[in-house]
């Protein structure tokens, strides 16, 4: 009896009119190679292999038959320094101390004007 053969569709990088169908190697590296080599990626590029739901995958025995797997190029992920973490927060500057306001200058009071005077009614 023959083995069976189990199959996949890739896309890569989110390219999803250039879907390939893959036959799934029995070893992850293998499986790897094979993407790279259908779909013309330098053999030097690290890939990351994750399901539709998003699992990640890294062994061939996760993927079932006909299951849609999506290739993510990490290029340049060895070459590419960690980033430096940053620095604390620093407690804001201390303004220079200012005298207190002083309140503000109090214009005279006028009385109110008088209407003026009616004439007498006649």
């Amino acid at each position: 009896m023959a083995a069976v053969r189990i199959r996949c569709t890739v896309c890569v990088n989110g390219n999803e009119g250039a879907q390939k169908c893959v036959l799934v190697p029995d070893e992850w590296e293998d499986f790897l190679a094979t993407i790279r080599k259908k779909c013309k990626l330098p053999a030097t590029v690290e890939l990351k292999v994750c399901n539709v739901t998003g699992g990640e995958i890294d062994d061939v025995d996760l993927i079932r038959d006909d299951e849609r797997l999506f290739v993510t190029t990490l290029e340049g992920a060895e070459e590419t320094p960690p980033a430096e973490p940053e620095p604390p927060p620093q407690p804001p500057a201390q303004l220079p101390a200012q005298p207190p306001a002083q309140p503000p200058a109090q214009l005279p009071v006028q009385p109110p004007a008088q209407p003026p005077a009616q004439p007498p009614a006649q």
